[in-house]
């Protein structure tokens, strides 16, 4: 069989020949360079997640401080993009975890079972992974996460505490 590179186009381009063992480390390479842009794509998503979540505290924060609105219609519409930040960044995280140890595998299956029991010692050992992933698993399977949003007024200070 021959084993060719190639490259589409609409003008003509030279064909460089190579051998099959060749092609079989460029398959592997193709495949590894695919798991590790899944990797990244999916790093992104939860870093992207996390900060609309941090940007919408601090407006809603200083709009609440500056306009003191107290009317239904607002505290629904925090409460909702709390709830809707919070549902994207937990829900972007379970994605990395739970598919972080196929793609690795692809690229490196000794790095995958480091990063499984890695994995697995941090959610034994910190209670903040646990509560996480719990909380990813009631708003996933039963309710939203933010139910109360409260003003508390304090001189001129304002503070909003999400229940």
């Amino acid at each position: 069989m021959d084993f060719k590179l190639a490259t589409w186009g609409l003008s003509s381009f030279p064909e460089i020949e190579i051998n099959e063992k060749q092609f079989q480390s460029l398959c592997q390479a193709n495949k590894v360079l695919k798991a590790a842009m899944a990797i990244e794509e999916k790093y992104e998503l939860i870093i992207s997640n996390y900060l609309e979540l941090e940007k919408d505290s601090l407006s809603i924060s200083s709009s609440n401080m500056l306009r003191r609105s107290n009317n239904y219609s607002e505290f629904f519409d925090v409460r909702s993009t709390f709830n809707r930040r919070i549902v994207n960044l937990l829900t972007s995280t379970k994605l990395y975890l739970d598919q972080i140890y196929q793609h690795v595998k692809v690229c490196n299956l000794d790095l995958a079972n480091i990063i499984k029991l890695k994995t697995n010692k941090e959610y034994d050992s910190v209670f903040e992974y646990r509560f996480m992933e719990a909380l990813r698993n009631h708003v996933q399977h039963h309710g939203l996460a933010v139910h109360v949003i409260k003003k508390i007024l304090a001189g001129l200070s304002m503070m909003i505490h999400v229940y």
